[in-house]
């Protein structure tokens, strides 16, 4: 190949949410919760339990993640009554979380 020969794009064989989180709420914690915000701005899909905790605690969380979600035009989707599914809205693209929701149904 020459040096201004075109190259072969490499397929991406890897659907584009890399890495799901599963977290079960263990605090209400500045820095827990935005580490938890990052994974989602990197673009992954976090699984969110709130199952066992305070009310508060959860609802200070959720309504963060929501903040999140807004600011990048994610989306989210409810699980189960106490489990929340949080991501970018490119991630769902290729089918891979619809097809991990179909599994909870």
């Amino acid at each position: 190949m020459g040096l201004l020969g075109k190259r072969k794009k490499k397929s991406n064989t890897l659907p584009k949410a890399e890495y799901i989180v599963f977290e079960k709420i263990s605090s209400d914690d500045d820095k827990y919760i935005t580490e938890l915000a990052s994974n989602i701005m990197a673009g992954n899909v976090l699984i969110f339990n709130v199952e066992e905790y305070d009310i508060d605690g959860v609802n200070k969380a959720i309504a963060f993640l929501y903040g999140v979600i807004y600011a990048i035009d994610g989306v989210v989707y409810r699980v189960a009554d106490k489990i929340f599914l949080f991501g970018p809205k490119d991630t769902f693209d290729d089918g891979t979380v619809h097809a991990l929701l179909k599994t909870f149904e």
